[in-house]
Order: structure tokens, then C-alpha cells, then sequence
């Protein structure tokens, strides 16, 4: 009997977790949480429960109960390098970086063959300045993971940072013929392209913008990309057409200071001096922002 009702009770705890990762995928996130909270109360301790909490609480920008979840299933999984991962990619996307940097390395200690903690560590690595590491780090991670078309993506731009531009062009022209429907290995190429000590000329931009365009059909939501198809635009002398991109930017990612920067100077051009001043205004408090937290 006993073990019936304690059968009954996982399978409920199971269903409810379902549910709750099926509202998450669909972007129902306070939704999702509800339901997380609900199993946590009727006591489940479960570490894919806190691990899907932490990620409704990071999405909602919250991020100190998300680093409390992903804690906590990290405490009920020790041994699993997932919990690690999901806590050094919460701690990156916050800009956290020295502390996801250490959870990527405890990550490893975990599961030395973790191809997305390589992944993770070389992308810290990136931000740390430390160019060679994170090739390295790239080249463990696309070795351990060939199927993972971020990690060959960054394995691309880990050499566009050596300057090593034929290669990267190669590493993206590979992954494009594997994954042609990952989007940012488009957008990544064009802005290989378009870099200044690649002394690109005409025939290389607009190959360029054939690229982002390609990587904006795939998935709009890229702000990177509508920022450099929008600069480049701009350059060109279609300002309208720059306007519309750089403000899709600034839609999709309203923090990056350079994005309202170069939208104000394409208001410049376009002659909508207000609009130009108000974006201005926006940069300078996120400049003023970024100095305070450094």
C-alpha cells in the first residue's frame, strides 16, 4: 500500500514537472514557476525542479533567487555537471563573469569531458581577454560535441580574435553547409566581413549583407545582427532602411549602450534631431551605468 501511494505521488511530481517545462518552452514563464513552487511545497526534492525555478526567476530578471535555485539543485546533485553548467550560463548572461568563470572550471572538475562547460569556459575566457585559452577551449568543445553548432560557431570567432580570418571564414562556411538553419553562424560570418582589419571591400560587404539578411529570415530576434546590418546600411547611405534595423536593436536588447549610440547617429542622418538627443541621452546613463558597476 505503501508503496503504491508513494508510486502515485512520483507520478504526480513527474506530471507536474511536465507541465511546468511545457509552460516554460512556451513562454508562460510566471506560469511555469507557479507550478514549480507548488511541487517544491508539497516537498519535492527533486534538482530538475530548482533547475527549471532558477531559469523562470533569471528570465523574469531576478537573478538572485535564480542563483538560490540553481544552488540548491546543485546541493541535491553534486555529482551532475548539468546544475554547474545552468549555473555558470545564469552568472554569464548576468555579467557575472568571475564567477561563472569559477563555475565553469568546477564544472570540469566535475566532468572533465563536459563539452558545454569547454563551451562556457571559453567563452569566459573570451571576456577575460585570454584569446588562445578559449580556442582551446573551443576546439575540446566542438571535439567532445560535433553535432553543437554554437560551439563551432564560437570556435570561429575565437580565431576571428587572433586574427586569424581565412580560418574563421572556414569554420563558418563549414558550419553554415552543416547547420544551414542556425541563424547567429550567418549573422557571426557577416560580421567577420564586415571587420575593419579585414580591410572589406565592396564585394565582401555585400556578401555580407546577404549574410545578417540570411540570418534575420531565419530568426529576427537577433539584435547583433540588425545592429550590423543596420551600421553597415548606414554607411551606405540607406538611412532609412538603417534606421529600421538599429531600432529593432534597441528593441531587442535596450542595455547595449552602442546600439543608441549608432541609432542616434542614424537619426543624425535621417534629420530627427529629438530622436537623436533622446538616444544620445539613453547612452550616456548606460555609459554612466557600466562606469559604477566596473
Amino acid at each position: 500500500m505503501a508503496s503504491t501511494l508513494l508510486c502515485l505521488l512520483l507520478l504526480a511530481a513527474q506530471a507536474g514537472y511536465d507541465t511546468a517545462l511545457e509552460s516554460y518552452r512556451a513562454g508562460r514563464i510566471a506560469e511555469s514557476q507557479a507550478l514549480l513552487e507548488e511541487l517544491v511545497a508539497q516537498g519535492s526534492g527533486e534538482a530538475k525542479v530548482f533547475g527549471l525555478l532558477a531559469w523562470c526567476h533569471h528570465r523574469q530578471g531576478r537573478p538572485n533567487k535564480a542563483l538560490a535555485a540553481i544552488r540548491r539543485a546543485i546541493e541535491l546533485a553534486p555529482d551532475d555537471v548539468t546544475w554547474y553548467n545552468q549555473a555558470a550560463q545564469i552568472l554569464l548572461e548576468n555579467g557575472a563573469f568571475e564567477a561563472a568563470y569559477r563555475t565553469a572550471v568546477k564544472a570540469l572538475d566535475v566532468d572533465p569531458d563536459s563539452p558545454q562547460a569547454w563551451k562556457l569556459k571559453g567563452r569566459l575566457e573570451l571576456e577575460r581577454g585570454a584569446k588562445k585559452q578559449a580556442l582551446k577551449s573551443f576546439l575540446r568543445s566542438t571535439k567532445l560535441n560535433p553535432a553543437d553548432p554554437e560551439a563551432l560557431m564560437w570556435l570561429g570567432i575565437a580565431r576571428e580574435t587572433l586574427w586569424q580570418y581565412e580560418e574563421a571564414a572556414a569554420v563558418f562556411e563549414r558550419g553554415i553547409a552543416r547547420f544551414p538553419t542556425f541563424a547567429p553562424m550567418y549573422a557571426a560570418y557577416g560580421g567577420l566581413l564586415l571587420e575593419p582589419r579585414a580591410q572589406p571591400d565592396a564585394r565582401a560587404k555585400k556578401r555580407a549583407q546577404a549574410l545578417i539578411a540570411k540570418a534575420l529570415a531565419l530568426d529576427p530576434t537577433l539584435p547583433y545582427a540588425h545592429y550590423d546590418l543596420g551600421k553597415l546600411l548606414l554607411q551606405e547611405g540607406e538611412v532609412a532602411e538603417a534606421v529600421r534595423h538599429l531600432e529593432a536593436a534597441v528593441r531587442l536588447d535596450p542595455r547595449n549602450s552602442r546600439y543608441h549610440l549608432t541609432l542616434a547617429n542614424a537619426y543624425r542622418s535621417a534629420g530627427r534631431r529629438k530622436d537623436q538627443a533622446r538616444e544620445l541621452d539613453v547612452y550616456r546613463k548606460l555609459k554612466a551605468q557600466e562606469a559604477g558597476g566596473k
